[in-house]
C-alpha cells in the first residue's frame, strides 16, 4: 500500500508532492497567510483508489524574530536611554514595540504604561525613560 499526496498549484492543477508508504509528509516552502488545497489517494497491488474530498489549509501570519537585548545609558539624573535595534517591516505589517522593566527586587516585568507602546522604527529605536515616577508601578 502507498498513498499519493497532490496539492493545488497556482494554475489550479493538482501536481504530487509525495508518493510513497508514509502516512506523513512535511510540505516545505509554503508562504504566510495563504490558503492550499490538498488531496490524497491510496494505491494497492489491486490499483488505485479514488482521491479523497480537497482539504484547505491556511498558514498564519509568521511572528517577528528574537530582538537582541536592549542597550540601557543612564543620562541626567534619575533618567535613562533604552536602545535597540529595530527589526525589517515584515510584508507591509506594523511592528509595535513594548518595552518592559524590572523595577528593584520585584520578581516580574511591568509594561511601561500604554502610551509608550512604539511602533515601528528606522534602524534603532529610541525610549528616554524616568526611573523615578516608574517605580510605583
Amino acid at each position: 500500500m502507498f498513498y499519493t499526496l497532490q496539492m493545488e498549484d497556482k494554475n489550479h492543477r493538482f501536481v504530487c508532492i509525495y508518493r510513497g508508504p508514509s502516512h506523513t509528509y512535511k510540505v516545505q516552502r509554503l508562504t504566510e497567510s495563504t490558503s492550499y488545497r490538498f488531496r490524497i489517494q491510496a494505491c494497492s497491488d489491486a490499483g488505485e483508489g479514488p482521491f479523497s474530498d480537497t482539504h484547505t489549509f491556511s498558514t498564519t501570519k509568521t511572528v517577528p524574530s528574537a530582538l537582541k537585548a536592549p542597550r540601557v545609558h543612564q543620562l541626567e539624573g534619575n533618567v535613562c536611554e533604552v536602545t535597540w535595534e529595530a527589526i525589517p517591516p515584515m510584508r507591509g505589517d506594523r511592528v509595535n514595540y513594548v518595552l518592559q522593566v524590572l523595577v528593584g527586587r520585584e520578581s516580574e516585568y511591568k509594561q511601561v504604561t500604554h502610551t509608550h507602546t512604539l511602533s515601528s522604527c528606522e534602524d534603532r529605536c529610541i525610549f528616554y525613560y524616568d526611573l523615578i515616577s516608574q517605580l510605583s508601578l
